[in-house]
């Protein structure tokens, strides 16, 4: 019970720094800011979630890297910036930037080899942006052992096995992810992926519940609609299915950084009717 409540006050401390402290820093202009300063405003920036939002923050972060070259959660976070937003735009990065941030990730977690961040962004970028699945496993392995409560550790793994189309293990840590995320201004990001997972694995009441809570907490997000007209539409609610369909028009057709590309087979994602190309930003 210690052990738990150990790791949900880590999880809960975590949240409350990065999402809610850089609000002190506010009104002052980004030139102004230290390189700690420029690394807080951009994590604030993070649980805003939106795209500009994301680029934003990746400017900070380029210039706290210039100040500051070789703090490794200014690295790190520099590459979750990248990839974001490379993710909610369904873009795939150009040679020079895909180096770049494969180099970038790679340095992090050299100059802090017990960063559980630094290995949670490694295995992201290795996963979904060079497929190297077992690349990414084994910095989840890495991370768990450095601490093993980790909620983006649970999320990462979730995603590597998404992404490697085992559906049962990626639902089941995606579901520990979100059990610790309550207060988490990125649940939905993880109740999305969770949603289909459950669905491919033909478990349509869990999937149907994690996209509705989805829904509810983000109503504004097309991807969410969609995933729910598919669920509904598999399991013959014909009707329900109608209305989250017309909720999914209503709703922007904009990159959404808490709807990342799940890189889904081609007759799945023509099936739930998410994009097969870039989108607008």
């Amino acid at each position: 019970v210690t052990d738990r409540a150990a790791e949900q006050l880590s999880d809960a401390l975590r949240l409350q720094i990065n999402a809610f402290d850089g609000e002190r820093l506010f009104k002052l202009p980004d030139d102004q800011l230290s390189p700690s300063e420029l690394r807080t405003r951009a994590a604030m920036l993070f649980y805003r979630a939106t795209v500009a939002d994301y680029l934003h923050a990746g400017h900070l972060l380029e210039r706290a890297i210039r100040l500051d070259p070789d703090n490794a959660s200014g690295l790190a976070m520099w590459c979750e910036a990248q990839l974001y937003v490379l993710g909610a735009c369904y873009q795939t990065a150009d040679e020079d930037l895909l180096t770049r941030v494969i180099e970038t990730s790679d340095r992090a977690v050299q100059i802090a080899p017990r960063s559980d961040y630094s290995y949670y962004t490694r295995a992201q970028i290795r996963a979904r942006l060079k497929g190297d699945m077992d690349g990414a496993r084994k910095d989840v392995e890495r991370l768990a052992r450095i601490n093993p409560g980790y909620v983006l550790g649970m999320e990462a793994l979730g995603f590597i096995e998404l992404f490697a189309g085992n559906w049962e293990p990626a639902g089941d840590a995606l579901e520990e992810a979100v059990t610790r995320s309550i207060d988490d201004p990125f649940l939905p990001f993880r109740l999305y992926p969770l949603a289909v997972t459950r669905m491919l694995a033909g478990q349509p009441e869990p999937a149907l519940s994690a996209i509705t809570d989805a829904t509810e907490l983000r109503p504004s997000c097309r991807h969410y609609w969609l995933v729910k007209a598919w669920i509904l539409r598999e399991t013959g609610n014909i009707p329900e299915a109608d209305e989250a369909s017309a909720s999914a028009l209503r709703a922007s057709d904009k990159a959404d950084v808490l709807a990342q590309n799940l890189n889904l087979p081609e007759a799945i994602r023509a099936a739930i009717g998410l994009p097969d190309g870039p989108i607008e930003a």
